[in-house]
């Protein structure tokens, strides 16, 4: 049955007139602030009528609103301003499409709006809702305002909003709009999973509490511009993107994060990573398979554990600029799950793009040690003669430098105790004659000629064996340098 004026209490009434014109109800010093919701639903349902040319709204101040705000599949067309309200009950707009809607300073133990549609803003600014926000599949094409909003639903969902679309931006800290403002705080987690954010998302500062749980799910999220989780930002439970795409800048720079997954993202796409956070997370972060263009990091943020296996970078920023290859290593040793070749092939792969190619054998010398401590007995004699002799390839001066030993030490023995003749008839020259032994191939013919004495014979035996060794992982070490490069 429609309503009556009669029906309607004084606030009410002043509602109902104010409506037709979009007029401010200011109840704050009203002896009546109580506001039924079935009144408040049959004006936005269109019971009042409205003369031509106005510009109807509601903007309401200081009610009770009690009862049920059910508006599920409703169109409506009016602007929605409530200020400094109390709901007795979650407010209701599954499936409907609705103008700007805002909550300034609600108390509100809830909000559905699944499939809802927002032709304008959403705005919670400054209240406190103490329940679970549920944006199912809703759409948004201004922005999504949480900027000093209190969310209260301990061990569940604060905001329950999966394959939510913003065509702006989802704000839970303030901008230089809104001075005076300040971040949102949050008890439950944050579920944006397959969200499409278009504008960015700007959580600096934001405080999450779900501790032991996760503080904020975005598998297969999509962010156009910005996502900022820095500046005091505080997580206690786990931050999971896996899977996630962001179009700009992911930024966790002057972040906290606590959970026993602080960070994960595994699989995630991002342009420029930012991962400065204002002390090392206490939990794992995984960069599994992820991708970036720009990695920004700080050792003084590495974190104990770490998950780098398939990560793709294609630059690193540290700070400090200069990062020593040592130091490097360090982060890569860091690694959850043991040695992985992957990171250390991709690091050597960004030395290389520096022009630093020392850097990038250093690297994958240090690969090639580690693995060959894991492997069996036989394989980790042959890759310590490797090391020790060419270092797996990668340091082949070392095969000069011992070369030069073993040269002097043949020519001050056998100068010393010269072998004797055999039958030649050609002039004996010490040097010569070591060179002609380590070669494995007797290209002076001296060795033929020349016979050593006593125990010199066991000198050229060991320089003869030393120098087929030495040309063997030569060319071991060399070629596969050569095939990994």
């Amino acid at each position: 049955m429609p309503l009556t004026l009669d029906e309607l209490n004084v606030s009410e009434k002043a509602l109902w007139e104010a409506f037709a014109t979009g007029a401010a109800v200011d109840l704050r010093d009203s002896p009546e602030r109580t506001v039924r919701a079935t009144v408040l639903a049959a004006l936005l349902l269109g019971a009042r009528e409205v003369p031509p040319g106005s510009a109807p709204g509601v903007r309401l101040t200081g009610a009770r609103i009690t009862g049920d705000l059910r508006l599920t599949t409703a169109a409506i067309t009016v602007p929605v301003l409530l200020e400094e309200c109390d709901f007795d009950a979650e407010p209701n707009f599954d499936e409907s499409s609705t103008r700007s809607l805002a909550f300034i300073r609600c108390r509100l133990p809830g909000f559905r709006g699944k499939l809802l549609r927002v032709d304008g803003q959403l705005r919670f600014n400054e209240s406190t809702v103490t329940g679970c926000i549920l944006l199912t599949r809703a759409t948004i094409t201004g922005e999504l305002v949480l900027v000093s909003a209190k969310l209260v639903n301990p061990g569940d969902w604060a905001l329950f909003a999966g394959g939510l679309t913003v065509e702006s931006a989802l704000f839970g800290a303030p901008n230089s709009d809104r001075p005076g403002a300040w971040p949102m705080t949050v008890e439950g987690g944050l579920r944006l999973v397959g969200a499409r954010m278009l504008g960015g998302v700007f959580f600096d500062g934001v405080q999450i509490d779900n501790p032991g749980a996760v503080a904020l799910q975005g598998d297969n999220m999509t962010i156009f511009g910005r996502m900022l989780c820095g500046q005091g930002f505080r997580s206690t439970g786990s931050v999971l993107m896996p899977r996630a795409r962001v179009e700009g800048e992911l930024s966790f720079e002057g972040a906290h994060l606590d959970g026993p997954v602080a960070l994960s993202l595994n699989n995630t796409i991002i342009d420029d990573l930012n991962l400065r956070t204002a002390e090392p997370a206490t939990g794992l972060v995984d960069l599994r398979h992820a991708r970036c263009v720009l990695l920004r990091d700080a050792p003084v943020s590495w974190p104990a554990q770490i998950a780098l296996d398939g990560f793709v970078y294609e630059s690193i920023d540290s700070s400090p600029a200069y990062l020593a290859v040592k130091d490097r290593l360090r982060w890569l040793g860091r690694e959850q799950d043991g040695f992985r070749p992957q990171p250390y092939e991709q690091l050597a792969v960004h030395y290389r793009r520096l022009g630093s190619d020392a850097a990038a054998r250093h690297v994958l010398l240090a690969k090639q040690r580690i693995q060959s401590r894991e492997r069996q007995l036989h394989q980790r004699i042959a890759g310590h003669l490797l090391n020790w002799t060419v270092g797996y390839g990668y340091r082949p001066w070392r095969a000069a430098a011992w070369l030069a030993v073993m040269l002097a030490v043949g020519t001050i023995a056998f100068s010393a105790w010269p072998p004797q003749p055999d039958g030649s008839t050609r002039k004996f020259d010490p040097l010569i004659y070591t060179l002609d032994l380590l070669l494995p191939i007797s290209a002076f013919g001296l060795r033929e000629d020349f016979a050593p004495v006593g125990s010199t014979r066991w000198l050229a035996y060991g320089l003869t064996a030393a120098g087929w060794l030495l040309a063997t992982a030569l060319i071991a070490g060399v070629t596969r340098a050569l095939r990994r490069d």
